[in-house]
């Protein structure tokens, strides 16, 4: 979700990389166990996370347009494209500390840390109708600018937790402001009007409110 810019008070879904996500993480306990009554304690923790966001593009209307940079054209005539998938593939490594605070079957985290993001474009089915054109750019070649930035998140669960170790099923709310820059020979437009166009909404430097469901092991 980012902030609206009609309220500042309010968020609107967005059309942006953080949909349909897939991560995992895994973190170590760097504190003793603080013990806060009989059965309530916490521990802090240091974790690392990778983190997949495959976002397809969507050309059935049109959204999209593609810069020409894309492709070399020998002839320099007019090219038939077409693709079945065009997929923006972007790979998050982070890493963060957190504080976990559990109390019988259920738990609290918070914390901060920080991204590493980039990205690029996946091609699924190419075809092409005019002779002596072919893709210039390959999976290799980030469309976005590797990147750095911070982000925050909180996270309840519940389930089955005998001392520090058990599993949950959980859910978690994160905030970022990324930083994407385009990498200025690979750009993305999303179509407006019949002649007007924009760089791609999911590409600005908004902030970023993602909700998340998962499964925790603590061992």
């Amino acid at each position: 979700m980012v902030k609206s810019k009609e309220n500042e008070s309010e968020y609107d879904w967005s059309d942006g990389f953080y949909n349909k996500n897939l991560s995992a993480s895994i973190g170590f306990g760097i504190t003793p166990t603080i013990q806060f009554g009989p059965h309530t304690f916490g521990k802090l923790y240091c974790q690392g996370t990778y983190r997949r966001a495959p976002y397809l593009l969507n050309f059935e209307n049109n959204n999209y347009l593609i810069d020409k940079s894309y492709f070399s054209n020998l002839t320099g005539a007019t090219a038939n494209f077409k693709a079945e998938d065009i997929e923006l593939d972007i790979l998050q490594l982070g890493g963060s500390s957190y504080f976990k605070l559990i109390a019988g079957s259920f738990s609290w985290d918070f914390g901060a840390g920080v991204l590493f993001s980039n990205g690029k474009m996946r091609f699924k089915g190419v075809e092409f109708g005019t002779p002596n054109v072919s893709l210039a750019y390959d999976e290799k070649q980030n469309i976005l600018t590797p990147t750095r930035y911070p982000y925050g998140f909180t996270k309840i669960g519940i389930g089955r937790i005998n001392g520090d170790k058990g599993f949950q099923f959980t859910f978690g709310i994160n905030a970022a402001k990324p930083s994407f820059t385009m990498n200025e020979n690979f750009k993305i437009y999303k179509k407006i009007g019949s002649n007007t166009s924009e760089l791609a909404s999911g590409l600005n430097t908004e902030w970023r409110i993602g909700y998340t469901f998962g499964f925790d092991i603590l061992f």
